[in-house]
C-alpha cells in the first residue's frame, strides 16, 4: 500500500490462553475495518508463563531485585514472567527487527478497543516522534494525571505518587527507548510497570486512548500484588509517616516565615514613624 503508514501490533500472550487470543483477533480485524488508510500487520508473542519458569529463576531475579534497591518488595511468578516478556519484545525493538515499521504498538491480551476517533489517533501515532506513547490503561485515579485537548495533545503528567502509573497493557515507544529500559531494568530489576523509575526523565507522557484494560479474569500479576499487600499491609502511622513528616516541616517553614514577616512589619512601621517625627 503506496504511501500509506505501516504500524506492526504485537499482543502478549500465554499459548493456551485461547479465548484471550479470539478477543484480541477480533479486536484487531475491527481496527483494519476502522483504519483503512494505515496498514496493520499482527503477531502474538507467546508469554512466558511465570509459574513454569524454574524456582531458581525466581530467587535470581529477586535477588538481584533486593541488592539492586529499586523495588522494596518481592517480584511474584506471574510479574517475573510479564518482565521477561516485555523485555524480550524490547530486545527485537532495539536490535532493529521491526525497522520496517513507521510504529510498533505492543499490547497485553485483557484490551479492549476504543473505537471513538481511531484512524485519527493511528495516524497521529504512527506519525509520531514521541520516545514514548501510553495507548491505554491505568486507574481511575490515575487517569486524573491526564491533560490537554483535543486528544492528539493529551498527555500524562508524570510528577505524581509512584503507584498512580501502573499499566503495561497498551503502549508503542522507539528502538532507542527500547534500549534505554533494557538497561534500566537489567541494572536495577523492578517490576514492568514501574513507569516512575523507568520514565523518570519525562515529565510528561503523550497519551492516546485506543484500548482499554480489562478481561473477564483477573491476571496472575494482579493477584501477586493483593497477595503482598494483604499480608505486608503498613499500619496506618507507618503508612502516613513520611506525609506527616512533610507536613510538620512545612509548618515550621511557614511559622519562620510569618516570624520574618512580622519581624519585617514592626522594622518598617517603626521607621515610618520615625521618619514622621524628624
Amino acid at each position: 500500500m503506496q504511501g500509506s503508514k505501516n504500524i506492526l501490533v504485537i499482543c502478549i500472550s500465554l499459548k493456551h490462553s485461547t479465548d484471550r487470543r479470539n478477543h484480541i483477533q477480533a479486536q484487531i480485524e475491527t481496527l483494519k475495518t476502522l483504519a483503512p488508510t494505515v496498514h496493520i500487520d499482527f503477531e502474538f508473542f507467546d508469554g512466558i508463563y511465570g509459574k513454569e519458569l524454574p524456582e531458581e529463576y525466581i530467587a535470581f531475579m529477586n535477588i538481584a531485585r533486593e541488592n539492586a534497591g529499586q523495588c522494596k518488595r518481592p517480584l511474584g511468578v506471574g510479574e517475573i514472567g510479564c518482565m521477561f516478556s516485555h523485555m524480550f519484545i524490547w530486545q527485537r525493538l532495539a536490535s532493529g527487527q521491526y525497522a520496517s515499521y513507521d510504529r510498533v504498538i505492543i499490547l497485553e491480551d485483557d484490551v479492549t478497543l476504543n473505537s471513538n476517533l481511531i484512524h485519527e489517533k493511528l495516524l497521529h501515532i504512527a506519525q509520531s516522534q514521541e520516545a514514548f506513547i501510553f495507548l491505554g490503561g491505568h486507574t481511575r485515579q490515575s487517569r486524573t494525571r491526564i491533560h490537554g485537548y483535543p486528544f492528539q495533545n493529551l498527555y500524562f503528567n508524570m510528577l505524581g505518587p509512584r503507584d498512580l502509573y501502573g499499566a503495561a497493557c497498551a503502549y508503542s515507544m522507539t528502538p532507542a527507548k527500547a534500549t534505554e529500559l533494557l538497561k534500566k531494568l537489567i541494572q536495577k530489576p523492578t517490576y514492568l510497570d514501574d513507569w516512575k523509575y523507568l520514565l523518570d526523565d519525562m515529565y510528561t507522557v503523550q497519551y492516546y486512548f485506543c484500548f482499554e484494560q480489562g478481561g473477564k479474569e483477573d491476571s496472575s500479576i494482579n493477584a501477586d500484588r493483593i497477595t503482598y499487600r494483604k499480608v505486608n499491609k503498613p499500619n496506618r502511622l507507618q503508612k502516613n509517616l513520611s506525609k506527616m513528616l512533610y507536613d510538620f516541616i512545612a509548618r515550621l517553614k511557614c511559622l519562620f516565615a510569618l516570624r520574618k514577616t512580622g519581624r519585617l512589619s514592626t522594622f518598617l512601621v517603626n521607621n515610618q514613624e520615625d521618619g514622621y517625627k524628624n
